[in-house]
């Protein structure tokens, strides 16, 4: 058994023990309780350190404070001075220089909204989408959605080259289309959405783009068809296929499709819309139908003079059209064709085989 404390472990006579060491636990508490007040206090005035990549450099464009707490005081200064371009300027080098820091969505928000207040619609909804991108958490998601719509739809039927109301300008609803578009990327399902889509299709039609408007139109009744816009949809749909029937009177394809758009509007929305532009449109290609089929029974009679070609459109179209204005002069012309061909012969087979030289 060791008696005796080893001399390189022992203390020496003339050292006296430490302050901690004659205190105890119950000094260092009371040491640690006196020190940390002034430990918080130097936390809280060391500067924010930014932790996400430089931005890049921004030669006329500095906070006017040294941290991000400092400078959103400062913006709310400049809102109560009205100097609205100036705290649009201070918020957006908030965001810039401090992108993560608690106030950056405020700053943003702010931005966001002097610019809509300025009439900056376009900048106003790039500043939004910012806030959508980057800060989705902090934001009403759904109110900033309605704000971008909102915009959009003012970019869509607001006029260029106005000259400060002297002039009576022009409509550029295509400038709206990459706005509804980022609103359907960055909220699909919301409550913006099927307006959105609705407002892509209109665009495309003002634009005279009448095949992207129907593939749109179609979008709106494919992905939204229980919502109000449904029906203005299914009219546009079948809107485009007319203008398109009509800038192409020959296109059968055309026509058809026309017809068949006007027919799925009037059977799906008929107490929901207005039937007599609809149905007045229909007669309208319906009656280009029974002309084209007339003049290709008149083709094959007068311009081919093929008798057995001529009497199967002919048989074909008092058919197809009992009620023809034609309806007579078909009659007649088949009884008149009947006679050329030899008793008991199939019109299919004479049409199709070589006609015979006649001297």
């Amino acid at each position: 058994m060791i008696d005796t404390v080893p001399a390189h472990l022992s203390r020496p006579a003339h050292v006296r023990p430490g302050i901690l060491a004659r205190l105890g636990l119950l000094g260092i508490f009371l040491l640690t309780c006196a020190l940390a007040p002034a430990a918080l206090a130097a936390s809280a005035s060391a500067p924010y350190v930014e932790t996400k990549p430089d931005t890049g450099f921004h030669l006329f464009l500095r906070p006017a404070r040294r941290n991000p707490a400092d400078q959103l005081l400062y913006i709310r200064v400049l809102l109560q001075q009205r100097d609205y371009r100036a705290a649009t300027r201070q918020a957006r080098a908030l965001r810039l220089f401090w992108p993560d820091s608690p106030q950056a969505p405020k700053a943003q928000f702010v931005a966001a909204r002097l610019l809509d207040r300025r009439g900056k619609f376009m900048d106003a909804f790039d500043a939004y989408q910012v806030l959508i991108e980057n800060y989705p958490e902090s934001c009403d998601y759904d109110a900033v959605c309605a704000a971008q719509l909102r915009l959009a739809n003012t970019i869509y039927t607001s006029k260029l080259a106005t000259c400060w109301g002297l002039l009576p300008g022009f409509s550029a609803p295509e400038r709206a289309i990459p706005l509804y578009e980022k609103l359907l990327a960055s909220a699909p399902e919301g409550p913006s959405a099927p307006e959105a889509a609705y407002r892509i299709a209109c665009a495309r039609e003002a634009n005279y783009d009448y095949d992207e408007a129907i593939n749109a139109f179609y979008q709106v009744l494919n992905r939204f068809p229980e919502s109000p816009y449904a029906v203005d949809a299914a009219l546009g749909q079948a809107r485009c296929h007319i203008a398109l029937a009509d800038d192409a009177p020959l296109d059968a394809r055309a026509r058809e499709a026309a017809i068949a758009a006007c027919d799925l509007v009037l059977s799906s929305h008929s107490s929901s819309i207005r039937r007599a532009p609809i149905e007045r449109d229909r007669r309208r290609l319906l009656a280009r139908r029974e002309e084209a089929a007339y003049e290709r029974c008149l083709y094959y009679d007068r311009t081919l003079r093929d008798p057995a070609a001529a009497l199967l459109e002919y048989r074909s179209f008092v058919a197809l059209f009992p009620a023809s204005d034609h309806l007579s002069a078909a009659q007649a012309r088949i009884r008149v064709l009947e006679k050329t061909l030899p008793p008991g012969s199939n019109p299919l087979l004479a049409s199709a085989a070589p006609a015979e030289s006649t001297p």
